[in-house]
């Protein structure tokens, strides 16, 4: 191998070619001078050709091959320091921090957080008391339709019955309330009737 030529020279670039170009290049002379692929093949002109592809391909081992031609060391074509493996031209990975949690970014999220959430509470109205939503729950007001169910209704209107407890179908309510189902079907109404002047 040559070891006077630069590995940019041995694949007929400039130093400032793109990746693009270094493997266009690479590819057209493995063409012309790989041993299986022609006639004219040259296996010691293709291994300086893939010494010369293996440093430049890879930008960590390019980079220090810059540095190293530019640093006015003992600058020659096989001028690539070795990995830790001891392989010349072989990639290293890039030595990289470990990672750390962002904690300033999470504290300053749930700052903001509550903020938007306290601010919210203070510009909406809470929902009308009484309202109901047809979910039978112990103080819920009631009427008795035609069918026996109990079905809620508004505490500030008419209504026939206070709902004392909720309960599954197979327990029975207490003394002095009477059992309804729930049209929901999710249990019994245990009611105790409320009087007109209620």
């Amino acid at each position: 191998m040559d070891t006077d030529r630069s590995l940019y020279s041995v694949l007929g670039v400039s130093s400032r070619a793109t990746a693009d170009e270094l493997r266009d290049a690479y590819r057209r002379l493995a063409r012309l001078h790989h041993p299986d692929a022609s006639v004219s093949g040259d296996a010691a002109r293709m291994s300086e050709i893939n010494h010369a592809w293996s440093v430049l391909s890879d930008p960590v081992t390019r980079r220090e091959y810059d540095r190293l031609q530019h640093g006015g060391s003992a600058a020659t074509g096989s001028a690539v320091p070795p990995s830790r493996d001891g392989v010349r031209g072989a990639s290293r990975p890039a030595q990289l921090e470990p990672p750390r949690f962002p904690w300033r970014a999470m504290l300053i999220v749930a700052a903001v957080a509550a903020v938007v959430i306290l601010v919210a509470h203070a510009f909406t109205e809470p929902p009308a008391p009484g309202v109901p939503d047809q979910l039978i729950q112990t103080g819920s007001c009631v009427q008795i339709d035609r069918e026996n169910y109990a079905v809620e209704v508004s505490c500030a209107g008419p209504h026939a019955a206070v709902v004392e407890a909720f309960v599954a179908f197979d327990q029975t309510c207490p003394a002095e309330t009477l059992a309804h189902l729930d049209r929901q079907g999710m249990g019994k109404a245990c009611v105790r009737l409320v009087s007109v002047a209620e």
